[in-house]
């Protein structure tokens, strides 16, 4: 018998997501009017396999008067880390740069910001705990600029959504 806990698939807009983790992201995604695809295509990199869990298509100027955003989100739930971490296309890095400490998915998110150059962020946590943690790094994802009571207001509900016996958020 393994003492290993598993996620609950939830179903949320029709598509099944693997833990109702991913699904609260996709439910803050929807209150934010955020387009997403969740799990859209897998990627070989140097380091193995990745299927990020959200892409984010390129849906508007970015809120800093930039380029349009898109990218990719993964999501893993909290451990000895809370909020969210930033692979950026242009670090300045090399492949063999990988900082040691770094987690698999880390190394393959790095991997993935360089080799599409777009920008890919590892959530550690649900939405709420990621915007406790660093609410300027949640509106940068979710592409607002947004009262930090309406973006939190969106987190909230996130994760109160509930999906038992066929309720919706």
């Amino acid at each position: 018998m393994s003492n290993i806990i598993k996620p609950i698939e939830t179903l949320y807009k029709g598509y099944r997501f693997r833990s109702r983790l991913e699904a609260r992201w996709a439910v803050c995604f929807d209150y934010c009017k955020v387009k997403w695809e969740y799990e859209a295509q897998g990627y070989k990199l140097p380091s193995g396999n990745y299927l990020p869990d959200f892409y984010l298509p390129i849906s508007a100027p970015h809120t800093s008067g930039g380029d349009a955003f898109s990218g990719f989100v993964e999501i893993k739930n909290k451990s000895s880390i809370i909020g969210i971490k930033k692979f950026d296309p242009n670090p300045g890095l090399f492949w063999n740069d990988h900082p040691k400490h770094w987690t698999r998915e880390e190394c393959l998110a790095f991997e993935l910001a360089l080799l599409h150059k777009t920008y890919v962020f590892i959530c550690y946590g649900d939405p709420l705990d990621c915007f406790e943690e660093d609410m300027s790094m949640l509106q940068e994802i979710t592409e607002t600029v947004w009262s930090s009571t309406k973006l939190r207001t969106a987190c909230l509900k996130a994760r109160q959504a509930r999906f038992e016996h066929g309720e919706t958020p």
